[in-house]
């Protein structure tokens, strides 16, 4: 029987490293939901498939400048509901996988996972969250996330921060309306024995 664990949350909570962890554990596969959706817009165009791709183009300092805090988290949520449906192919329709696999990414969200496998077992959801800034604020500036490290100033920083908080809020929100598990991440070594435990 197949199983399906998918891990979801925020940016820089930490769901690469959890499902590289898990994928030890297990013994599955993992994969990202960015792999799935740049696959998909390789199959389409932005005319067919608007919110499968940034509005107007905008990436980077562009995107960070002309949209709100509120229009960044919209964005990201109209892509997730875009990429469900490569997800769902894969989980429904793949047969590569023959014990099932890890996906890990921001596409996931709890409301996506409730309408269509809120009966199925053998999908099995979680929610990381880091609610210290300082750590996000750090992954941003050594690692970058809308932007190249190099790229940053204080307002852009301050930019990235606000609009990932939001959305990992909107995120837990949503999780909990739906009685998933969401585990604070401390980045510890002892995290992947409490995601099993959340898990099963």
């Amino acid at each position: 029987m197949k199983t399906f664990y998918l891990i979801g949350g925020g940016p820089t909570a930490g769901k690469s490293f959890m499902a590289n962890e898990l994928s030890k554990k297990k013994n599955l596969p993992w994969l990202s939901t960015d792999q799935v959706r740049n696959l998909m817009r390789l199959t389409t165009t932005p005319e067919k498939h608007p919110k499968l791709f940034n509005p107007s183009g905008c990436v980077g300092v562009d995107s960070l400048l002309k949209f709100s805090t509120k229009e960044l988290v919209q964005i990201e949520i109209d892509q997730a509901i875009a990429t469900w449906e490569g997800i769902k192919y894969l989980v429904e329709e793949d047969y590569s996988f023959e014990r099932g696999f890890i996906l890990e990414g921001v596409n996931i969200l709890p409301e996506l996972v409730h309408q269509s496998y809120k009966n199925n077992g053998n999908v099995k959801p979680i929610f990381l969250i880091e609610n210290n800034p300082d750590n996000v604020k750090e992954v941003i500036l050594n690692r970058g996330l809308t932007l190249m490290p190099d790229e940053y100033n204080d307002d852009l920083v301050l930019k990235d921060l606000q609009w990932t908080t939001q959305f990992s809020n909107y995120v837990v929100d949503q999780a909990r309306k739906y009685n998933y598990p969401v585990l604070e991440v401390n980045k510890h070594p002892k995290d992947i024995e409490t995601v099993i435990s959340l898990l099963e």
